[in-house]
């Protein structure tokens, strides 16, 4: 269907209301399907977290190359060199430790310094947020 509608734009006729409509959803798809620098690549959300008595926001950028793998340095680095046997709760925790320290631009104060975080579950709820986030670009 998509090559159907490229020969349609490709035609030089004059497109219909809806054919209009098509192109824009595709190249506003374009867009969103890649990460864009300065444009699209900063993952902003604000929680609250009732049970915890926690409202704040928070700002991470979309980690480039080096940035990923300055990130996965300090993951294996927080486990020990045991990111392999550490379970899914444990790695999404310090990989989200990890992006707010490489790429964090707006970390609350209570997750600015690492010994004083005990609460992991805080740091899992917003690297699940962010990987699904990153989820939805495609590289």
């Amino acid at each position: 269907m998509a090559d159907e509608f490229d020969n349609i734009l490709n035609t030089g006729k004059e497109l219909t209301k809806e054919e209009k409509e098509l192109k824009e959803l595709k190249e506003q798809k374009e867009v969103i399907d890649r990460i864009i620098r300065g444009v699209n690549d900063v993952f902003e959300k604000d929680y609250n977290l009732e049970d915890l008595g926690l409202k704040f926001k928070i700002k991470v950028k979309a980690p480039n190359a080096l940035e990923i793998g300055q990130i996965q340095a300090r993951v294996s680095s927080y486990l020990g060199g045991m990111n392999v046997y550490a379970p899914e709760y444990m790695l999404v925790a310090y990989q989200m430790l990890a992006t707010l320290r490489v790429t964090g631009i707006e970390v609350p104060d209570f997750l600015k310094d690492d010994e004083k975080i005990y609460n992991l579950d805080i740091l899992v709820e917003i690297g699940r947020d962010f990987q699904q986030w990153l989820s939805n670009f495609r590289f």
